[in-house]
């Protein structure tokens, strides 16, 4: 006797399945070089560094449906998974953003006011710190493990750029590098997977 299909395990599977071609990596990736390379080079803008990569949020999801739909055919959710994508969309956009201006203010305003040593030496991690917050966020309400990952390299790094009292910068930079990369190899795996079809 066959067992019934649970339609709930099915989606949930192929809604995870959508985030495999490393588009979004890539785009998480580059954000993290170009705030941490702003961190670096030009300090002075950092506090504007985040505001790049938000405005091409919109952009970047409509390509990237697009290009999917392209080569691996289109799949049409729930009502109650497109609604919830987008709700968790807005809140995390919102969130995120909101975050990571608070780490800017936050880190000018600590800076040379009397903080003890440890608090002292903790500021060059905190940007790497919140940035994390937001991508243990997507890890969770999109189901995808190696977000857990990307979390992990910013939360470390920040704690190297405490330890060293580095610029703020060069752990985004590593963890730009890192993402990046790996966004690479799994685009490279999705077009092998679903190469595009030759025009008759």
């Amino acid at each position: 006797m066959s067992r019934p299909i649970d339609a709930g395990a099915v989606e949930a599977h192929a809604y995870r399945s959508r985030w495999d071609d490393g588009l979004f990596d890539l785009f998480v990736g580059l954000s993290l070089l170009w705030i941490g390379a702003c961190w670096i080079w030009i300090e002075s803008f950092a506090g504007l560094a985040g505001v790049l990569p938000a405005v091409f949020v919109a952009p970047f999801i409509t390509f990237r449906t697009r290009f999917i739909e392209d080569l691996s055919g289109y799949v049409r959710f729930s009502v109650e998974r497109r609604r919830w994508e987008r709700r968790n969309l807005a809140a995390l956009l919102t969130f995120g953003i909101g975050t990571f201006i608070g780490g800017i203010a936050m880190y000018f305003a600590v800076q040379g006011n009397g903080l003890s040593a440890v608090a002292e030496r903790a500021v060059p991690g905190l940007v790497a710190w919140l940035l994390a917050i937001p991508v243990l966020i997507v890890a969770v309400t999109a189901m995808l493990p190696r977000l857990f990952v990307y979390a992990g390299v910013l939360i470390a790094g920040g704690f190297v750029a405490a330890g060293y009292e580095t610029n703020p910068g060069v752990p985004l930079m590593i963890a730009g590098v890192l993402v990046t990369a790996w966004g690479i190899v799994l685009l490279g795996r999705f077009t092998r997977k679903y190469p595009k079809p030759v025009a008759a």
